[in-house]
């Protein structure tokens, strides 16, 4: 209060003003820190999230895309065997065993 004591009353009034300014910026100034680091974090459990959905599902599929795969490749091999001149029609016993597959799936 000892430099108050020198100042004219309009100097200490401008300066308690500027005072209680950079208090009230500070205080807002922190509170947009903490929601910019909130709005970082449910921003990284938002991504987390949404790649787990995506590992997750597809490891959920991932039996049915082998199958899928499987049966292409089964069909062809067929193809080219048939190709090749082995035989114009697969094998009976392939045949077979491809319709006992898709039975048991």
């Amino acid at each position: 209060m000892l430099l108050y004591a020198h100042m004219d009353p309009e100097t200490q009034k401008m300066l308690r003003e500027s005072l209680e300014l950079a208090r009230e910026n500070n205080t807002l100034l922190r509170r947009m820190r903490s929601a910019q680091q909130r709005a970082h974090i449910f921003r990284i459990i938002y991504w987390v999230i949404i790649l787990g959905v995506t590992f997750g599902a597809y490891y959920m599929i991932q039996p049915y895309i082998n199958d899928v795969f499987g049966y292409y490749n089964t069909l062809t091999t067929f193809g080219k065997s048939s190709a090749e001149g082995n035989s114009s029609m697969p094998d009976l016993n392939q045949v077979q065993d491809l319709i006992k597959q898709l039975q048991n799936q």
